[in-house]
């Protein structure tokens, strides 16, 4: 038996903390998430994601493929600091939206 790499104290805390749920709906989608993979994908960071709902075993993963087709390292530098921050707060913003709107559903259909 396998046992699940992501606690849910991290799952709460991700969702109580980092999205800035309400306790009630943290809880709600702790206990959902382990159970939905599509509210896995949008609600959680991708590697979380996966560990909880991987995906197909006989799929090998490719090297990125750059803009004019050719298989190889990025050539593209390394987002910095600033773009990082911005892409996190994005990617927050998009997890919150996701999250409230399942709860949000969640909460109608009960």
């Amino acid at each position: 038996m396998e046992t699940n790499k992501v606690t849910i104290a991290e799952l709460h805390h991700h969702y109580r903390r980092e999205l800035g749920l309400s306790r009630r709906n943290a809880d709600y989608l702790t206990r959902r998430v382990y159970k939905d993979a599509a509210l896995a994908h949008a609600t959680l960071p991708d590697r979380w994601a996966e560990t909880l709902h991987p995906g197909p075993a006989n799929l090998r993963p490719i090297e990125r493929m750059t803009e004019a087709g050719n298989v190889g390292p990025d050539a593209r530098p390394l987002m910095g600091r600033e773009q990082h921050a911005a892409y996190q707060t994005l990617t927050r913003g998009r997890q919150r939206r996701a999250a409230e709107q399942y709860a949000r559903e969640a909460v109608t259909a009960a």
